[in-house]
């Protein structure tokens, strides 16, 4: 191999490519950027890719009046497609900022050029070309016989596919929202756009980073230019190995996906990883835990390490973790504005719109959009995607109905595949009329939207024509495949439609429905809705959605709007206050009174509305998101949630389990006898009977705890009290009641400043392990009892049986620490539990890559597998949207 063409290979001289430049002055040549010329110079070796050619294509001669060697190109950058739409083996379809880029270009000496394009390239076809390619490539690398030159040009160049990768998705992803060739390729070679210094201030130089943004927001641009940065600074040294990778393409453990992609560029055990993961909120919520918990795995094996994921709110990241990224000023939205031809932002008396046009994704399509001779001003997010699809049916040049039809098919078929679909499914004439939009791009064999809110945008859809497919309903997994698709078919849906969507969603997985009815419609007290007023049905309606949530949530929703079980029949009355729904609820029927919806009549007063209904009633009142014709479903959801989180937290009652019933005993009792510290001294029987005596007549009772807060209890609960500490329940050989837990047992001493200081190594243990293992069997009894449908999409109840398996560590400003994952066990065996405390180093344990795994300071109170217990199920209840406050401190 000459000098000239090692240099090429290496991709590290810059005279070559000015050589090359200068050698193809007045030739019409391909615009290529830098970073492909120098990949299909160096990767063809200096050498023609025909099959059986060779021919040197950098050649040297000796100058006549220079007496020294010249060089010349006298290879051609050929395309595989056509660069013109009527040219060799033209593609219409393809992006022209694709047809200029290396995937599409092949070196190739003069004569074979003319070749294989003669009669306009009908001899040969587009894979015949890229076949060349690769073979010649292969060959190519097989020749180089020096490894650690091997090992050199494979890095750098597969550096510079990692930036052409990256500028493709780009472009990709800016010709879908609407903007033209060169304004994508304008944007995508200017490394600011995209790039927020606020939001990337705080960003961590290692360990797991949650890049945080609803969608439109831009995230996925600003991780690629994360990912550029890493890929240059690896240019420049041994750094952190960089590599970019999409949630629905990785099938198996995250960290064999990144070692994969890694490969070629080192060993990422000695150099760590710079790893962006795009995507984290378009593929299922257990897959998407799964991958965040292996990335926290992966940035403690690799030192040095960082993974960057993008998502929507709603991931359960840990404190710390999550990074923001807001919506853009209004100076920054009207600079990039400008930047595409508007002069201003176009103005809407749509909240929704207003706030929509400060996120990138949505001032780019009203740039590209309001020009249209049939532009109407959006009214809803959904308006402007409606807009974009519509232009790009016009542009592309077919048949739009025939066209959003295969859209819709596409999308259903990646939605239900949970990733790229391959080409073969649509059919290669239909994958054309698809690429022509400019939505869905080709990415080797396979198609995808350029823009994931558009498959999910023609999903919703076909769910508003179709219904939720069967497959959907296999597992909870496989329906939550469709939770964006169904928030943005509700958004859009009439109640008909809805009902359609939502009665089996909401019969067979509540949790998934809460999840998406939250995401449907707008909320807050801040509500400001445009378009008509309640429709005069709208208690009926809202009385409708209501009596099927109450049998779906379980008796915990009951209990929440009823404060006792069984509920009462429902009756309830309804009547419109100008944007309010006033609803009614009787607790005491009349005898033979049946369930029913009252419409109150307009105008009607409070007195009114008591004669109406009878006693005893209340009443509650809230602002619906009535622009929405899906508005009940949201409604009637929120008055569930508001009255579950009161209840939540002065937490549930269990029937059955004795762990609970002991540590209820003994909160009460140590309330009673009003004894204070954390040292937890045996009580007096009679006392604590003496005590709850005077409580016995009380509709209800509080006690403030030094450790649980107020406690509150019936009069009869202080009766069964009473009961039992008769019978000697839990009283020990020495007339006492002591606590069910291991409790401190070692003295006062200086530097002993938290509690678990005052535990021995047997006692910590010991008192781990009954926490967790009663905590387990506490939630799964409050799920059984007071949820029983929502457990196939709770996140811990759905992974139960199993070991709970864990460490305790002492020391450090927080305290004791507490590390655990839950671990496969018997389906037909208990959970249980398996801690060691403070292991030895390098004889840690860390769990499997497929765990999910949480750390916090270990919890002590005075019911404490109670309190555990419930703060898992606030925190499982909010992860699907029936709760939106935090748990009470105290359980903590």
């Amino acid at each position: 191999m000459s000098d000239y063409a090692c240099a090429g290979a290496t991709l590290a001289s810059s005279d070559l490519l000015v050589g090359i430049h200068m050698s193809l002055v007045g030739v019409e040549v391909a615009q290529l950027r830098d970073a492909d010329r120098r990949l299909l110079w160096g990767k063809a070796g200096n050498e023609c890719a025909f099959p059986g050619c060779n021919e040197r294509l950098i050649e040297e001669f000796l100058s006549g009046t220079s007496a020294s060697l010249v060089e010349t190109v006298v290879g051609e950058e050929a395309h595989i497609v056509a660069e013109a739409d009527g040219g060799p083996r033209a593609d219409p379809a393809m992006p022209k900022a694709e047809r200029n880029s290396y995937p599409n270009m092949i070196l190739l000496c003069k004569k074979h050029h003319s070749f294989v394009d003669r009669d306009n390239g009908i001899h040969f076809t587009v894979e015949q070309l890229q076949g060349f390619k690769r073979l010649h490539e292969e060959e190519i690398r097989r020749r180089r016989s020096d490894p650690d030159e091997q090992r050199a040009i494979s890095r750098s160049q597969a550096l510079y596919e990692l930036l052409i990768a990256s500028r493709a998705r780009l472009i990709a992803r800016w010709q879908a929202a609407g903007l033209d060739d060169v304004v994508a390729s304008e944007l995508a070679d200017d490394p600011v756009v995209g790039r927020r210094p606020k939001t990337l201030v705080s960003l961590k130089p290692t360990g797991v980073v949650v890049l945080s943004g609803e969608f439109g927001s831009g995230k996925s641009v600003t991780a690629e230019r994360l990912h550029q940065e890493d890929v240059n600074a690896a240019q420049e040294g041994d750094t952190p190995l960089p590599a970019y990778l999409h949630a629905d393409d990785i099938h198996g453990p995250l960290q064999q996906a990144v070692e994969s992609a890694v490969e070629p560029l080192g060993v990422p055990g000695f150099s760590g990883v710079r790893i962006v993961l795009d995507g984290l909120d378009e593929i299922d919520a257990a897959r998407a835990q799964r991958f965040l918990n292996q990335a926290r795995q992966m940035v403690q094996i690799w030192p040095g390490s960082r993974v960057l994921m993008t998502s929507r709110p709603g991931l359960q990241s840990s404190a710390g973790e999550e990074v923001s990224l807001p919506p853009m000023s209004y100076e920054e939205a009207k600079t990039l504005a400008r930047r595409l031809g508007q002069q201003h932002l176009p103005f809407s008396e749509s909240t929704a719109v207003r706030e929509a046009l400060l996120l990138p994704l949505f001032i780019i399509i009203a740039a590209v959009t309001r020009e249209e001779q049939d532009w109407r001003r959006p009214r809803s997010r959904i308006d402007f995607l409606e807009a974009l699809v519509q232009r790009a049916l016009r542009a592309g040049g077919v048949p739009e109905d025939d066209t959003e039809d295969l859209l819709e098919e596409l999308a259903w078929l990646a939605v239900q595949a949970g990733g790229p679909v391959a080409e073969g499914e649509l059919g290669l004439s239909q994958s054309r009329a698809v690429r022509r939009t400019r939505l869905v791009v080709r990415q080797g064999r396979t198609l995808r939207f350029g823009l994931p809110i558009l498959e999910q945008y023609f999903a919703g859809r076909a769910l508003l024509e179709r219904g939720i497919p069967e497959q959907a309903w296999v597992s909870s997994e496989a329906v939550e495949r469709w939770r964006y698709p169904l928030a943005l078919a509700l958004a859009a849906a009439g109640w008909q439609q809805c009902l359609r969507l939502m009665e089996p969603l909401v019969a067979r997985y509540p949790g998934v429905a809460a999840w998406v009815v939250d995401e449907a419609f707008p909320k807050g007290s801040g509500l400001r809705n445009e378009g008509p007023t309640l429709s005069p049905e709208a208690g009926q309606r809202a009385h409708f959605a209501l009596a099927r949530w109450l049998p779906a949530l379980g008796p915990a929703a009951d209990l929440a709007l009823y404060q006792r079980v069984p509920a009462p029949p429902l009756v309830l009355g309804y009547q419109v206050h100008g944007t309010e729904l006033w609803g009614v609820i009787q607790n005491t029927p009349r005898p033979g009174q049946e369930e029913q919806a009252i419409e109150l009549p307009q105008g009607s007063d409070y007195e009114d509305v008591r004669t109406f209904a009878g006693f005893p009633t209340y009443m509650q009142f809230a602002t619906p998101a009535f622009s929405y014709p899906g508005w009940p479903w949201q409604w009637s959801l929120t008055w569930i949630s508001q009255h579950l989180e009161k209840i939540l937290g002065r937490q549930l009652h269990l029937t059955g389990n004795s762990t609970w019933a002991a540590e209820r005993r003994w909160a009460l009792s140590r309330a009673l006898v009003n004894q204070k510290g954390f040292f937890l001294n045996p009580l007096d029987v009679d006392e604590v009977a003496q005590a709850a005596k005077a409580h016995t007549g009380s509709v209800r009772s509080t006690f403030t705890s030094a450790r649980n807060g107020n406690v509150v209890a019936a009069g009869s609960e202080f009766a069964a009290l009473i009961a039992d500490l008769e019978s000697g329940i839990e009283v020990k050989p020495d007339g006492l009641l002591h606590a069910p837990f291991a409790v401190p047992n070692r003295p006062r001493a200086p530097g002993r400043m938290y509690i678990s200081d005052f535990y021995s190594d047997e006692a910590l243990l010991d008192y781990t392990c009954y926490l967790f293992e009663s905590a387990l069997s506490i939630y799964q009894d409050l799920c059984d009892q007071w949820f029983p449908r929502l457990r196939p999409t709770l996140r811990l109840a759905s992974q139960l049986p199993s070991t709970l398996t864990g460490t305790v560590k002492r020391g450090g400003l927080a305290g004791t620490r507490v590390t655990y994952w839950p671990v496969s066990a018997d389906p037909t065996a208990p959970s249980t539990t398996d801690f060691t405390l403070d292991p030895p180093p390098g004889r840690e344990r860390v769990p499997d890559v497929n765990s999910q795994y949480t750390s916090h300071a270990l919890p002590f109170s005075d019911a404490p597998a109670t309190d555990l217990a419930h703060s898992w199920l606030w925190s499982d209840l909010r992860g699907v949207r029936l709760l939106s406050g935090n748990a009470p401190s105290r359980w903590q």
